[in-house]
Order: C-alpha cells, then structure tokens, then sequence
C-alpha cells in the first residue's frame, strides 16, 4: 500500500505541505467542491467561445447569435487540460499497479508517485512563459492573426489571449509534463526488482500511460487537420503534424524498451532452467533404461511431459511490454489522422466535398 502523505513528502526540502502547480490547481480546482475537473473545463471551454465570439459582436465584426469560425482553436487549450487531467489519473492507476514490482519503501514510492502525476510549480512557471512567448511571436508573425485580432481592444485582449497565448501556455505546459512521465517510467522500470514472465499486470502497468501520452498528440493532430486545411498545405504546420506524430510513437515505444529487454531476459532464463530440468529428466530415462528398470519408465515419461508442456508455455509467453487492447487503442489513434486526410483529401477531391 501506498503511504498516506506527511508533511515532507513529494520533494519539500522545509518539511511543510508541497507546493502546487497553476495547472494542478486549476485542473483539481472542483475536488473540494466535489466538482468533477471536467465539468469545470467544459464549462470553461463554453465561456470562452461566448467571450471570443461576443467580442465580434460588439465590435460589429459579426452578427449577433453567430459564432465566431476562429472558436475551434480554444479546443486546444481546452483540449490540454482535459489530457492532462486524464494523464495524471492514468499516472496514478498506472503506478499503483507497478508498484509490487519495487522494492522500495512506501514514502519513496509515494514521492514518485506524487511526481508522476504532477508538475513541479517551477516547471509549470517556466513553461507557462515560455508558452505565452512562443504564441506571442507566433501571433505577431501572422497577419491573418493579427487582423482578427486588432479591430477593438476587448477583441485583442480576448481573441488574442484565448486563442493564442493561453493555448501557448496549456500546450508547451502539457509537453513538458508528458516529457517528465515519460522519463520517470523509464526510471522506474529500472529500478524494478520483482518481474516475472507470468504475471504481466506490472510489466504493463505504465503502457497505458505512454499510449496515453501519444496518443494525446496524435488527437491534436487529427484535430488540425479536420478543422484547418493548411495543416497539410503550409510546410511549417505539415512539419509540425509530421513530427507530432513521430514523437507520438517515439513516446509509446521508447520508455517501454527497457521493459522488454527485462522480460525478455526473464523469459530466456527460464527457458535455460527448463532445458537443464529436461536433461536432467532425459538423463535419468536413459539411466533406468540402460538398467532395465521399466517400472519407472513410465513415471520419468510423464515427468518428460510435464516439463514439455512447461517448456511450450514459457516459449508462448509474450514479452511485449503492453496488453493488446492498449497497443490496439494506440493504433487506432494513430491511424485516425491518415483517415482523416484520406477523407479530406482523397475522397473530397475526388467526389467534390
């Protein structure tokens, strides 16, 4: 069992209550009002594009009643809250049920825990202004941007910070975050000490939040290009919807590696055994046979079996680090915006739609 939280734990050097992070707070803000996170989010989500579209309404820009076409990009800050509050429950069940395979005390499992489904307050600080200053000169650099942007004050101030800077800081937030997992779970399976070929549940425990992780950009991905068609058009979106998805599968994959590599060690070691109990049972058929002792011939024969049918199980027995439901899940996402163009491009040019 995971040990209940102490003044100390998590990484507080001064033994006080750890601190939280903007987006930890904001993203558990309804769990003391018993508020799931994603209602509050969605209600989020609805109050910005009443605020983005209400600003053209003001400004005369746009008739009263229609919404905004622009309003599809608040999905992806909407969007990023939403994955990172799934990542963090993922983090959580996924450790919990690694956690049998470390052989470690409870308030260290509990301080990884903590950091794998959180982000430190600095972290957070950084890649928030970070973010803000990437969508800042990224806003600055587009004129179409710009001219959505400039025809009042209110629509500057909130067309500019929703649909820009406060993506910015949500998405490079996320990125960070999904990074920092991905590099514990590599830790983590390292320091592993109880693994075994038969008992797979903490040797998969954490590729559903790998899968996760990607899967989270490719969802992106998939969104671009649904709602904008320059995300195959413009070499710099095409770039970036390229090396989303590289780094999608790079995400799944590559912290999982050093859980195959133990697994397979596992499964070769007992397969060595094995050989060395089906020699030395041969050796022993040999023995009574050459001494004519038939009557035992038989009990050796079945033992011969026994071991055979040992010997098939451990050879059958995957040494993937993943269940296939989760590899299938990550597949599906994978292949959802190679769909998506296919439809978009394909078939639309070819029967006009």
């Amino acid at each position: 069992m995971i040990a209940q939280q102490r003044p100390g734990d998590g990484g507080d050097p001064g033994g006080g209550e750890m601190r939280r992070s903007w987006i930890d707070a904001l993203v558990d803000s309804g769990t003391s009002r018993r508020i799931p996170w994603w209602v509050l989010i969605g209600g989020f989500w609805i109050l910005e594009v009443l605020s983005v579209s209400a600003v053209k309404w003001w400004d005369g820009s746009l008739e009263v009643g229609q919404v905004f076409e622009r309003t599809v990009d608040t999905f992806y800050g909407v969007a990023g809250l939403v994955a990172y509050g799934f990542l963090n429950q993922t983090a959580r069940r996924s450790f919990d049920m690694f956690r049998p395979a470390l052989a470690i005390a409870d308030d260290e499992a509990h301080r990884y825990r903590d950091r794998l489904s959180t982000l430190s307050p600095r972290a957070a600080g950084l890649s928030g202004v970070v973010g803000a200053a990437v969508s800042l000169a990224a806003l600055l650099s587009d004129e179409t941007a710009v001219d959505l942007v400039t025809t009042s004050v209110a629509s500057t101030i909130v067309i500019g910070f929703f649909l820009h800077v406060a993506n910015g800081v949500v998405a490079l937030s996320l990125l960070v975050h999904i990074v920092r997992q991905l590099r514990l779970v590599t830790q983590l399976h390292r320091l592993a000490a109880h693994i075994t070929l038969f008992r797979p549940e903490p040797a998969h425990a954490f590729s559903r939040l790998t899968a996760v992780g990607g899967g989270v950009a490719l969802v992106l991905v998939a969104y671009s290009i649904l709602t904008d068609p320059t995300t195959l058009t413009n070499p710099v979106w095409a770039t970036v919807a390229v090396a989303a998805t590289v780094l999608a599968m790079a995400a799944f994959l590559l912290p999982l590696r050093a859980m195959q590599v133990r697994l397979r060690a596992e499964k070769r070691s007992l397969l060595d055994r094995s050989a060395m109990r089906v020699e030395a049972a041969s050796a022993d058929l040999h023995r009574l046979v050459d001494g004519a002792s038939y009557a035992s011939v038989a009990e050796v024969r079945w033992v011969l079996v026994a071991l055979d049918e040992d010997q098939h199980r451990i050879k059958t027995a995957s040494t993937w680090p993943w269940e296939t439901s989760t590899l299938r899940g990550f597949t599906t996402a994978l292949l959802a915006p190679i769909a998506i163009w296919f439809l978009t491009r394909v078939l639309g040019k070819t029967f006009g739609f």
